[in-house]
This record gives C-alpha cells, sequence and structure tokens, in this order.
C-alpha cells in the first residue's frame, strides 16, 4: 500500500524497531556501524539485525529488517521473533531476498540458485503479472494472509522456540530516506 513520505526516514525506523526491542535509539553514526549490505533482487540494498527483548515476555527477540530503494518505492523486508528462531531463519531470508524480483524485473522460475541449493522453495508471487515483484519462499516459510501495509506475510513456527513474523512492504518514494528508516 503505498504513503507518503510519514512513514519516516531509515533512522527513524531503525528507531522505532529498536525501540520494539527495548534498545535506545541511535545516531547516524549508530546506525552506519550497524548497517549491513545485502542483495535483494540482485540490488545492493541495506538490512539490520537487531537482538534485544519481547516487553511483553521479556524474551529474547531477533528483527531482521531490509530497505531497498528504487526510482519509484521504498521496500521493506521484515522478519521478527524469537531470537534463536530468527537466526535460525537467517540464511533463508537472505535467500528470500536474493530471489526477490522488482516489479517489471526478472521472475524467479528463471533463476535456479536458490532453488538448486534448497528443493524445497517453490517460485511464487503476487498474481503473476510482471507489474507485481515475485519471489522464491523457502521451504520452511508459512503464507499468511497480508494485513493492511503488507505485500506479503509468511510465518515460521517451531514448538519450543515460538514463531517468526516475515513481512513485505513497499511505499512510494524513498520515504524519509535510509538514515530514518534504520
Amino acid at each position: 500500500i503505498p504513503l507518503s513520505a510519514t512513514a519516516g526516514t531509515d533512522l527513524d525506523n531503525l528507531n522505532r524497531w529498536r525501540v520494539q526491542l527495548g534498545l535506545p535509539s541511535i545516531d547516524a553514526k549508530g546506525m552506519s556501524e550497524t548497517k549491513e549490505t545485502v542483495s535483494i533482487g540482485g540490488v545492493e540494498a541495506s538490512m539490520f539485525d537487531l537482538l534485544g527483548k519481547d516487553p511483553n515476555s521479556d524474551r529474547p527477540t531477533r528483527i531482521l529488517a531490509a530497505i531497498s530503494r528504487t526510482a519509484e518505492s521504498t521496500w521493506f523486508f521484515k522478519m521478527i521473533g524469537p531470537d534463536e528462531l530468527v537466526a535460525g531463519e537467517k540464511s533463508s531470508f537472505l535467500q528470500f531476498l536474493e530471489s526477490f524480483s522488482f516489479p517489471g524485473t526478472f521472475a524467479p522460475s528463471s533463476d535456479a540458485s536458490v532453488a538448486d541449493q534448497d528443493p524445497s522453495v517453490q517460485p511464487q508471487g503476487i498474481g503473476g503479472a510482471s507489474s507485481l515483484p515475485s519471489w522464491i519462499i523457502p521451504g520452511s516459510w508459512q503464507e499468511q494472509p497480508p494485513t493492511s501495509m503488507l505485500l506479503a506475510k509468511f510465518a515460521v513456527e517451531d514448538s519450543d522456540l515460538g514463531k517468526v513474523g516475515i513481512t513485505v512492504s513497499a511505499f512510494p518514494g524513498d520515504v524519509g530516506g535510509l538514515l530514518a528508516n534504520v
């Protein structure tokens, strides 16, 4: 769902995620020290790996959040859940990011690299139209109905560790910049 620039800057969003985990806010220097460079569909993007506590349970909780900017939109990819479970799904999250095809780009079925590494993954997408993104869903992820402001939603559940949520959202423009969103 397109939103205006009121979605905030990258630093605003990073600090919002940090607050979710009971962590103090950081400045631009702190953001650059925690930023990882990842590939989302062959496009360089920023990712943040945050570890804190769920304020409701005091349980160690991790957020993986990636931000990619195109000329038309800002894309957010977020995984949140119990620390051990999110840490265990990080490589699947990175494979998902790499398999992502921005609207109007190649379809994931033409790039077998992720499927070659894990035959349980299946090419997916929204409606199969080239104006919409597509991706490969890791085998351990369960597709969920998206809620408002989400393009896609997935979950991973473990009876001992809990549940991880993964979301994809896109907004027009740079929604305030990388620094504020982180």
